[in-house]
């Protein structure tokens, strides 16, 4: 469990546990967390970086997306992305490198 400082509410802090957590995403200054239920994500001030050290069993498939292994449903690999949880979130794979070697690897499993 991590508890975060949200971008809009500063002064108020939420517990998130990683198994909720379906994806995080990066954008310019902050990172958005995606928690399984939740149609809006919470916004944070922390790099992906600092985000993945939090949760090390996340699998960085693209350079601004963590996802949670246990919440992946499929993984198409001709259009590139990662279909997560129930509500069908989408978060793209590398062409090339890293990310989509992590994702081959966890569907030969």
């Amino acid at each position: 469990m991590i508890f975060i400082r949200e971008a809009h509410e500063p002064h108020t802090y939420k517990a998130i546990h990683a198994k909720d957590v379906l994806m995080v995403s990066s954008k310019k200054d902050y990172s958005m967390i995606w928690v399984e239920g939740q149609q809006v994500p919470y916004e944070v001030y922390a790099s992906l970086t600092s985000i993945q050290a939090r949760f090390p069993a996340f699998i960085r498939c693209h350079f601004s997306y963590l996802v949670n292994p246990d919440k992946i449903r499929a993984v198409n690999f001709k259009e590139r992305f990662v279909l997560l949880g129930e509500m069908g979130l989408r978060a793209m794979i590398s062409p090339d490198g890293e990310g989509k070697k992590k994702m081959k690897e966890l569907v030969a499993l």
